[in-house]
């Protein structure tokens, strides 16, 4: 199994390969995913109680994937430093088995913080506790305007909430006024699309209009605070289009051409933009520099706010599980792919044709 997983982390096997082998009946690796489990488990409990009262052979000898797997890991453990993109494969892996705290651990390791799909999934007893504490790592949850406004309350009390969303509510006022006044004396010729908006993607109403618009400031820095789940979320696409095109395919199409050829059918739908980064911006190759990386996530943000914007009243720059986006993305790749999916996401819209990539009427 120590080759397994160093093949993982290092790119050689994919994630969803390796979960259909675990998952196939009948097959020879199928005994393992509940051993897999327990063993990572065990390591991981044994480096949070251990990791600063023993010596690094101590450690190593205690460990079932030793140093092979977990150097890496315990170098960065003692360091304190705040992402580890090493071992986000195991994020996905164990989202996927499932084992949603194990999950948890290796999204916080790799991201800095967990989506909320996955820290609820893990932690379903939590009430408004975003944060806890598991195999010596701080978890936090990614939070949402609402979970802050929770905070805030809880922190400070009702009243000081309601004043700083008072003051909130008179700025917007103040700038709604501003741009109607500006209308009034002609200074601009139509009003602008919304600079900002509080609601998720679930609350935007389909448009048949197809106004493309730069995205604001205001919502860029939105959407780069929200693309680790962007991230994830295309990820997880990748994943689940990636296993039905093997089921359906699997002697004619190896495991990284479905891969790539997913990949190339997101670029081509999003604005067929072939200089979007996959590898550098959504598996974070790029994360040791800042300013590629910087770019590479915007030009991803841009491409997201402009498909948004045909379907959408306003687009944003970012994907959330299991809302609008992600559905009509996944759809549309498997529409122009021509995958059969065994089950189509709530929000498809209208299927794409399979050569032309344009949406059939």
């Amino acid at each position: 199994m120590n080759y397994a997983f160093y093949q993982i982390l290092g790119g050689k096997i994919s994630v969803p390969a390796f979960c259909w082998l675990l998952k196939t009946k009948n097959s020879l690796w199928s005994t393992y995913s509940t051993i897999i489990k327990q063993q990572v488990s065990h390591d991981l409990e044994y480096l949070g109680n251990n990791l600063l009262n023993t010596s690094i052979d101590q450690e190593i000898e205690q460990l079932i994937y030793g140093d092979t797997i977990w150097k890496k890991l315990i170098s960065h453990l003692k360091s304190s430093r705040e992402r580890c993109n090493y071992y986000q494969p195991f994020a996905e892996l164990f989202s996927q088995l499932p084992d949603y705290e194990l999950a948890a651990y290796f999204h916080q390791l790799s991201h800095g913080k967990v989506p909320r799909s996955i820290f609820t999934s893990a932690f379903p007893r939590l009430k408004s506790i975003y944060e806890i504490r598991i195999f010596g790592l701080n978890v936090q949850q990614e939070l949402t305007v609402s979970d802050r406004i929770v905070i805030l309350i809880k922190k400070y009390g009702l009243p000081v909430a309601t004043t700083c969303l008072l003051i909130l509510s008179h700025g917007l006022f103040f700038a709604l006024g501003y741009q109607i006044s500006k209308f009034n004396t002609g200074t601009i010729a139509e009003p602008k699309k919304n600079e900002h908006s509080p609601f998720s993607e679930e609350q935007l109403t389909d448009s048949s209009t197809k106004n493309v618009s730069v995205i604001s400031s205001v919502k860029m820095e939105k959407a780069l605070d929200n693309f680790p789940t962007t991230s994830s979320v295309i990820r997880e696409i990748v994943r689940e289009l990636e296993t039905e095109i093997l089921s359906q395919n699997s002697t004619v199409v190896t495991s990284e051409e479905a891969r790539l050829k997913i990949i190339q059918a997101i670029k081509q739908i999003l604005e067929n933009d072939i200089k979007l980064q996959y590898s550098g911006a959504i598996e974070d190759e790029l994360l040791g520099e800042p300013e590629k990386y910087l770019e590479a996530q915007k030009q991803w943000i841009e491409a997201i706010y402009s498909y948004q914007q045909k379907f959408f009243s306003s687009g944003f720059g970012y994907i959330e599980p299991g809302k609008q986006t992600a559905g009509r993305l996944k759809c549309n790749v498997a529409d122009l792919l021509g995958i059969q999916l065994q089950q189509r996401p709530q929000y498809c819209g209208r299927k794409l044709d399979k050569e032309s990539g344009v949406r059939s009427q």
